[in-house]
Formats: structure tokens, C-alpha cells, sequence
């Protein structure tokens, strides 16, 4: 019978701790107790809350799911001489919504060892002995504060010409407490994990032995203390065949780059050190035993973008694809709005129906305030218009009203010459008036009644006619003297109250402006000088846009009631799929909820901002306008310098006014 070197072995596992030898085992826990890590060395292997690197895996594989980057460590041994090795490899690779996945691989070699028969005769002095197990491991939070995991263990144990292999399974939970910031106790972590749950069993020979069963629980607490942080590690050890053990470890790091160590496992002291720069860090670990000491190196890498950057990444990417639906849903919806009404507007202008496509010109211009064909046919229904009204006063011989109609005309249109020519021709009639005192007197009256109705424009043609017939009437004088400056206060005022809209961001309520100021005295030379300034502010604000987004100002902090972050992220994740799917009711009361919470929560103002929008212009356009008055409303609270909520709610309100002129009539 073939003798091997059992005592190698045994000395083996001497290196990592005290054991006992017991029946249906490898006579003692396996060599793979050196664990993975010389940050867990260094801390007398009290590993079992550890969670900053891919060898968190062995000790406890809850641990993975607070990774936050891809990354893998090596670390390597040599045990009591230079044959025998000890090493491992792990690497762990967060998902950005589905846990964490690790695989660890452990080794151990030893070589050097004489086979001899029974007879003790040399066979061989270099006996191979391997020792390999694969960790593939599962890990996800449960809540924000407890993680779960589990680990699929292979082992495979290789012995000269024997060989066997053996499955197991390790099931761990993890739980953390943060504390106040300024608190010196920064936080607690707690950890509970059963190894060897089901045992991998294993036959070399004759029998089959199994890894034996340990539970542990570790407590961690995270402390500061000027500049450094202070990590304090406690593991309660219960092996199924061995003592119970206590595993106690210090951690000292300063300025998040160097930590010294120690820690002790029953009788054995740990030192040890790490450093750190950036995605690399660097352990180091000397264990003292009864045989003599050994070192321990470990390597990790971290590498790729972290997962807060990925679902950073993928949350805006959403926002943008959200963004783009909302905008494109709007877009379609104010191009339905403006051919439907440009279609209408045009059919009732042929028919010579001013009056109704005026007000389909206007509602054109609610979406489209730059469209030239509505500006221009607007300009052409108000000429029309106030040719028909002139020409119906000429029908009834009044050649006053005719003449302030015909008036208005060319206010519109300068130098129209029908607009011209009807003037004239009422002109001449009064004229040729034989009761010219009469005629005076109607139209003074006219005029008067005109500016008692703040129709200072109309009023002051009146008054200019009336002086035309009758120069020395000293009341058309006064009366046109006063029509002048309220005309001159307007448009100081509509100067005035335009600059301040423009600056505001309502160029299209500070062009409305304008525009009734150019109306109403025409020839005015700052109104043009105004407007150039107003399109130059609206250019330069349509480039900036196109610029890359600058960090929208946090709003002023009100006291609010304390929010629940998860509960906020939840609601937030979900409205965006809501968003994304379509279902723009649910999404806008899940975002209502949490901009209540936090106004500056992520994007949630601008995404509410669009959303309401675009569900006002459906509303809008079913002819609901109160209900579109109240999302317009809601807008202004969330975004009071919203440029388009303003003209939209101006045009709704005008649109309101239109349908209860028409049911009290």
C-alpha cells in the first residue's frame, strides 16, 4: 500500500488555525480557511461584514451586492516552505438593476512530497497534492438596507493518481445602519453567514469526507476621528466540528489611501497594511502561528464605470427618451392644431367670413406665434373687416363711421388705395354736407363716445376729421390732445412692460404687446427698434438652447416633511417607465408626488413641466379649455417663467371670453 505525507498536511491547516480532528471530515477544516483576502488577514480574518472588493465573495457572499464597480483580486501565499502554494482569484461584476455576480477560484498546490510502498521504498519525490474550489456566486439587496447571497461551491482535490469532487453551498445576509453625518460613530454593519450549508463531500480512496458546516456572525462598526476612520470588525465563529472562535480585527485608515491593521483569531496575531490609488489597492498581511509565520499579498482592480454612474447614465438616457417622446407628442399635436386651423381660416376667408377666420388666424398663432401666413391673413381678415364695416356706412349714409372705418384700414394696410379711396370719398360727403354743424356735431359725438370706450386710435381719426370740418372747435382739440397722450402713455407702458416680459423669457406675450402698441400709433419709431431687440433675445435664447444644458438653480429651500429617498426613487423609475410606455396619467401623478417631495429630485420638474404641457394641448384641443386653463395653471406652478404656459393660458382665457359672449347673446 502506497504511503503518503499526511503530516504536510496537517501542517496545512495548522497555518490557519487551531482544529480538532474529527470522523467524516478531512480530519480537520480544509486549507481553503486561508480565505481570500490579506485585508481579511490583517484583521484576523474577521471577514464576514466586509464589503469593498471582489474577495468578499468567500467570507460572506451577501457582501457582493454593495460593489459598485467590476473589478477582481488576486491574492497568493506561501505557506511553511517553497513548494507549497496558496492562491486565489475572484472577480466580481455588478448589474445595474439584477444584484451582483462573483466567481472565485482557490488553489492549493503542494509538491515535493515522497511516495513510498509498503516496504518504504522511494517512488517518487514529487508527489503532486491539489486542493481547487470555485465560488459562483449570487448576491442583491433586499431593501436599501439588507442584502442577501448565496455561493455554488465545486471543490476538486487531486492526490497523486486519486482524485474526487464535491458540491457545496454557502448562504449569507448582510444589514447596515448609517448614523448622522456629523456623528462619530459613522455607522454599523451587521452580517450572518452559514457556510458549507450543504457540505461538499469528497472520495479520494475509500471514503467519502465532507467540508464541515461553520456559522458566523460579524459586527462592524465605522467610526472618524480627524481625517481618519476608524473600522472595528468582531466575528462569532461556530464550526460544526471545531471550537467556537472569536475573530477580532482593527482598521485604521487615513485619507482613504493607507490603512495598518490588526487583528487576532483566538491565539493568532495579524498585522497588516494596504494602500490605495484610485482603482488599485494594494494588502498586505503577516499571521503569527505556533510553526512560524507566513505572508500574505493581495492585488484589486476595479475598473468600467461604477453602477451610481450607470443607472445615472441610463436614468438620463431615459429622461432624454422621455423628453423626446413628450416633444414629439406636443409637436404633432400644435401641428394638427395649426393646419386645422390654418385649413379652417383659409376655407371661411374665401367664403369672405372674416370675422370667424379671425379667430382661427389667432388660435394659429397660440402655437405658432412666428407663422407668417396666419400674421399675414390675420392682417388681411382686420383690413376686410373694417372695409365691410366703412362700406355697410356708406350704404346707411353715414359717412362718419364709413370715414373712421376707411381710417383704421390704412392704419393696417398704409397706402391701400380702396382703404384710400373710400376715405376720400367720405370726406368729400361731409364735405359736401349741407348741414355741416349736424355732421360735426354726430361726429364729435362719435369720437367722444370712442374715447369714453378707450378706443383712443379710433377716437383720435374722429377728432382729426372733426378739425378738418371745423378747425376752431376747441373740444375735438382737447379731446385730441388727450387721445395723444394716453396713445403716448400705452406705448410707453407696452415699451415698458415688453422689456420686462422679454426678460422674463414671454417673448410672445411682450411681442402681443408691441404689436398693440405699432397698432395704435404706427408711425412710432421706437416700436420697430423694440422688436429688432426682442428677435435678437429670441435667437440668442432658441442658440442657447442648443448648448448644453446648464444646472437648473436648486429653488429656495422650504421646510419640508422628511422624505423616504427609495420611496422617491421608486416613484420616479416608475413614472419614467409610465413615460415611457405611454400611460401619461399614471406617470404625472407619480411625478406630482414626488416633486411635492423634492422640487430638485433628479429631472422631475422639467419632465412634469412637458407633460402637463402636452396634456393641456390635448385638452385644448377637444375644445376643453377650462380644464386646460387648470394644467396651464399647474405649469406656472412648477415653471412661473414658462413662456409658453403664459400665451397659452392668455389664449385659452380669450377663448373662454369668446364662448360666454356667445351664450349670453
Amino acid at each position: 500500500m502506497i504511503r503518503r505525507c499526511l503530516p504536510i498536511l496537517i501542517a496545512l491547516a495548522a497555518f490557519s488555525r487551531p482544529l480538532v480532528a474529527m470522523a467524516q471530515s478531512y480530519g480537520t477544516e480544509l486549507p481553503f480557511v486561508v480565505g481570500t483576502s490579506a485585508r481579511a488577514a490583517g484583521l484576523g480574518t474577521a471577514g464576514t461584514t466586509l464589503r469593498d472588493d471582489a474577495s468578499v465573495q468567500y467570507y460572506n457572499p451577501s457582501g457582493l451586492s454593495y460593489l459598485e464597480w467590476k473589478q477582481f483580486s488576486f491574492f497568493r501565499t506561501t505557506l511553511f516552505d517553497s513548494d507549497t502554494h496558496y492562491l486565489t482569484f475572484s472577480y466580481a461584476h455588478p448589474l445595474l438593476n439584477y444584484g451582483t455576480i462573483g466567481v472565485s477560484v482557490l488553489r492549493l498546490s503542494v509538491g515535493g512530497i515522497e511516495e513510498r510502498n509498503d516496504n518504504n521504498q522511494l517512488l517518487s519525490e514529487d508527489l503532486h497534492n491539489t486542493q481547487t474550489r470555485i465560488l459562483l456566486g449570487y448576491a442583491n439587496n433586499i431593501t436599501s438596507s439588507i442584502a442577501g447571497g448565496f455561493n455554488l461551491k465545486i471543490d476538486r482535490h487531486s492526490f497523486g493518481s486519486f482524485s474526487g469532487s464535491g458540491i457545496g453551498l454557502d448562504v449569507g445576509i448582510s444589514a447596515t445602519q448609517h448614523t448622522k453625518a456629523h456623528s462619530f460613530i459613522r455607522g454599523f454593519r451587521q452580517g450572518f453567514v452559514m457556510q458549507n450549508l450543504i457540505e461538499p463531500s469528497v472520495k479520494l480512496d475509500q471514503e467519502k469526507v465532507a467540508d464541515p458546516m461553520q456559522i458566523a456572525f460579524g459586527a462592524s462598526m465605522l467610526s472618524s476621528f480627524k481625517g481618519a476612520n476608524l473600522e472595528t470588525f468582531v466575528d462569532l465563529v461556530r464550526p460544526r466540528f471545531s471550537p467556537f472562535r472569536i475573530q477580532i480585527g482593527q482598521e485604521i485608515t487615513y485619507a482613504d489611501h493607507f490603512s495598518v491593521r490588526l487583528g487576532l483569531d483566538d491565539q493568532s496575531v495579524a498585522y497588516g497594511l494596504g494602500a490605495s490609488y484610485k482603482n488599485v489597492a494594494f494588502d498586505y498581511a503577516y499571521r503569527s502561528v505556533d510553526i512560524g509565520g507566513n505572508h500574505r499579498f493581495s492585488l484589486s482592480v476595479r475598473f468600467g464605470s461604477s453602477i451610481p454612474e450607470k443607472r445615472a447614465n441610463a436614468r438620463a438616457a431615459l429622461e432624454r427618451e422621455v423628453n423626446n417622446k413628450i416633444i414629439q407628442g406636443m409637436d404633432e399635436l400644435e401641428r394638427a392644431q395649426i393646419n386645422s386651423a390654418l385649413q379652417t381660416g383659409d376655407s371661411l376667408f374665401a367664403l369672405e367670413k372674416y370675422e370667424e377666420a379671425l379667430t382661427h388666424y389667432e388660435s394659429t398663432l397660440l402655437w405658432d406665434p412666428q407663422n407668417e401666413h396666419a400674421e399675414e391673413s390675420l392682417t388681411k381678415c382686420r383690413y376686410h373687416q373694417l372695409m365691410n364695416q366703412s362700406n355697410d356706412a356708406v350704404s346707411d349714409d353715414d359717412y362718419v363711421l364709413g370715414l373712421l372705418y376707411a381710417k383704421q384700414a390704412l392704419d393696417i394696410v398704409p397706402g391701400d388705395p380702396d382703404a384710400q379711396a373710400q376715405a376720400d370719398f367720405c370726406q368729400a360727403k361731409l364735405q359736401e354736407a349741407e348741414n355741416r354743424t349736424e355732421l360735426v356735431d354726430d361726429l364729435l359725438k362719435t369720437s367722444i363716445e370712442l374715447y369714453a370706450e378707450r378706443e383712443y386710435g379710433r377716437a383720435l381719426a374722429g377728432f382729426d376729421e372733426v378739425l378738418i370740418l371745423d378747425p376752431p372747435n376747441e373740444l375735438a382739440g382737447e379731446y385730441r390732445r388727450k387721445c395723444v397722450a394716453h396713445i403716448e402713455e400705452f406705448v410707453r407702458t407696452s415699451i415698458r412692460d415688453a422689456r420686462r416680459l422679454a426678460t422674463q423669457g414671454d417673448y410672445d406675450g411682450a411681442s402681443d404687446l408691441l404689436a398693440k402698441a405699432g397698432l395704435l400709433k404706427p408711425d412710432d419709431p421706437r416700436i420697430p427698434v423694440e422688436i429688432a431687440k426682442l428677435e435678437k433675445l429670441r435667437t440668442a435664447e432658441a442658440v442657447a438652447r442648443q448648448k448644453p444644458a446648464v444646472p437648473t438653480p436648486k429653488p429656495v429651500e422650504v421646510k419640508r416633511p422628511p422624505v423616504d429617498a427609495e420611496e422617491l426613487e421608486n416613484k420616479y423609475d416608475r413614472g419614467m417607465e409610465y413615460f415611457n410606455d405611454g400611460n401619461f396619467r399614471r406617470a404625472v401623478e407619480l411625478f406630482t408626488d414626488v416633486w411635492s417631495a423634492d422640487p430638485s429630485f433628479h429631472d422631475v420638474s422639467n419632465i412634469l413641466t412637458r407633460a402637463y404641457l402636452f396634456i393641456g394641448i390635448r385638452l385644448y384641443s377637444e375644445d376643453n379649455y377650462s380644464e386646460a386653463m387648470e394644467i396651464w395653471k399647474k405649469v406656472l406652478s412648477i415653471d412661473p417663467q414658462n413662456a409658453k404656459a403664459k400665451r397659452y393660458l392668455r389664449k385659452t382665457a380669450d377663448e373662454i371670453k369668446k364662448v360666454e359672449s356667445v351664450y349670453d347673446d
